[in-house]
């Protein structure tokens, strides 16, 4: 840890003890305590210090804006966003981020998580742990709203870097021969709701989930060594993304001709079937779009196109909505990237452990949020998606807290506070 902080110091010409200026966090004990309302008043006065402590270190935080100016413009603009975040999850997801009672919920499954596997939470986080380190966590990220051109260039074929599809394994959706995703390795704690901690998931969520390429010249210094696992992320957002597109219009097609849904066996074999077609890098729309039309018309029946009589009239009304479905600017697209943004934020704001355990409601916001766009079944592809995401957290914010605290301070305190 001091050896990456003092490279890190050494790189961006940081003063020696930058990473000096951190202030102990509230512990995840605090939000198991019996009252509701102790465990919410430890946390503002947790926040009062870091105020405090941010106001006393005015010179540091100047010297992290001029220093690190993409990573301050980043947890700025993941702080802009958080009211929309929280509210997006409360009203698609009937989740209360703010309720003790949900993270006392989430905080018990992660330490029962750990408890079972036996392994080391700094093994999890990625960080080999001192002689004198006790274990300590993160984990997870969020955001709601995208727009999804990346995704969208994905499927016509695009070779930019931000946008080709990922394959099979950690560098994409894991696609197993049984069709189910690997479940997260990194178990971290909850994040504290309005903390720093929160803000840089959701931050981090915001980036994967963007159309615009999540590494590029204004990535934050901070994420830099992250750089590799960032990008294979935004590949499996996008794979996700049209995963969703295309099995949602094939359950709409399939209505419209009046043809039963899928049995739960063929939905899971359509899934994997549209997986391993997105997996294939030589994959162009025509081959994704003729797998689709052949899910619309499995058990015989009415053509999805009635009257036009013909299967390459068929395929070409199929693929003519699949590409109006997949518009950026669609109201059909912005639903499905956010469903599935939102997600991955309650798997790492709450822990993959508690979405798995429906600890503090956070399974079933999960499965309604990606509910409402048909992704039900890509259940287990999210889990592993925040699963490698929150490896990215237990890093940055293990080596990172400080600079990442001092710069958020600001937009953390409670009114009144300054």
């Amino acid at each position: 840890m001091h050896y990456l902080r003092t490279k890190f110091g050494s790189l961006h010409s940081l003063p020696s003890n930058w990473h000096e200026a951190s202030v102990p966090e509230v512990p995840a004990a605090a939000f198991d305590a019996a009252s509701p309302a102790a465990a919410a008043a430890a946390h503002q006065q947790q926040q009062r210090q870091l105020l405090q402590r941010s106001t006393s270190l005015g010179a540091l935080r100047s010297t992290l804006l001029l220093r690190l100016p993409r990573t301050a413009a980043w947890v700025q603009r993941a702080a802009l966003a958080a009211p929309a975040i929280q509210q997006y999850l409360a009203t698609a997801g009937q989740l209360d981020l703010d309720a003790p009672d949900v993270h006392a919920a989430a905080n018990a499954a992660a330490k029962a998580a750990l408890a079972a596997a036996a392994v080391p939470a700094t093994l999890r986080a990625g960080l080999r742990a001192g002689p004198s380190a006790t274990p300590s966590g993160g984990g997870g990220a969020a955001a709601a709203r995208t727009s999804g051109s990346g995704a969208a260039t994905a499927v016509a074929g695009a070779s930019s870097p931000a946008s080709s599809p990922a394959v099979a394994g950690e560098a994409g959706v894991a696609v197993a021969a049984g069709g189910a995703a690997a479940p997260p390795a990194a178990q971290l704690p909850a994040a504290p709701p309005r903390s720093w901690r929160s803000l840089v998931r959701t931050g981090l969520v915001a980036l994967v989930s963007s159309d615009r390429p999540a590494v590029g010249p204004a990535l934050a210094e901070t994420l830099a060594w992250d750089a590799e696992r960032l990008h294979a992320a935004q590949n499996s957002f996008q794979q996700l993304a049209v995963a969703t597109a295309g099995l949602l219009l094939v359950a709409q097609t399939r209505a419209r001709a009046g043809r039963p849904p899928l049995p739960p066996q063929e939905q899971a074999a359509a899934r994997r079937r549209v997986l391993v077609v997105l997996a294939d890098p030589s994959m162009n729309l025509g081959s994704l779009v003729s797998e689709l039309h052949r899910l619309c018309t499995m058990g015989g029946g009415a053509s999805p196109n009635e009257g036009a009589g013909d299967a390459v009239a068929d395929e070409a009304a199929l693929g003519a909505a699949f590409r109006a479905l997949m518009n950026p600017s669609s109201a059909a697209f912005t639903s499905i990237s956010n469903a599935l943004a939102g997600s991955l934020a309650v798997h790492l704001l709450l822990g993959g452990a508690a979405v798995a355990a429906d600890a503090g409601g956070a399974g079933r916001a999960v499965a309604a949020l990606l509910g409402r766009v048909g992704a039900g079944a890509l259940a287990g592809e999210v889990a592993a998606l925040a699963g490698r995401l929150a490896r990215v957290c237990g890093m940055t914010e293990r080596v990172f807290a400080p600079a990442y605290e001092v710069l958020l301070a600001p937009a953390l305190a409670p009114p009144g506070s300054g």
